[in-house]
């Protein structure tokens, strides 16, 4: 019996060639780290995906520029009572 990577076993008897077409097939199944990569990057260069991004920076920079004015504005102890206000979306 010889063990293989994955937990399966091969028992005496059985054929060399058939194992290493299973693990052939599985080869093919499963993405290469190289092709995992890629996938990664074409994701992340997507036009929703930075689309997405883009409105959440967006968003987060219109709350720090509100936050500093009101701050600038009322000074920083009635902007904080201000800004958690429930009232208060920026």
């Amino acid at each position: 019996m010889v063990a293989l990577d994955d937990g399966d076993r091969l028992d005496d008897g059985d054929r060399l060639d058939d194992a290493l077409k299973v693990i052939a097939a599985r080869r093919r199944v499963q993405p290469s780290p190289t092709e995992s990569i890629a996938a990664l990057q074409r994701e992340s260069s997507a036009p929703g995906q930075l689309s997405a991004e883009f409105t959440d920076i967006a968003e987060r920079a219109t709350t720090a520029r509100l936050t500093g004015l009101l701050e600038d504005a009322l000074g920083a102890n009635r902007a904080a009572t201000f800004l958690a206000a429930d009232a208060y979306q920026p």
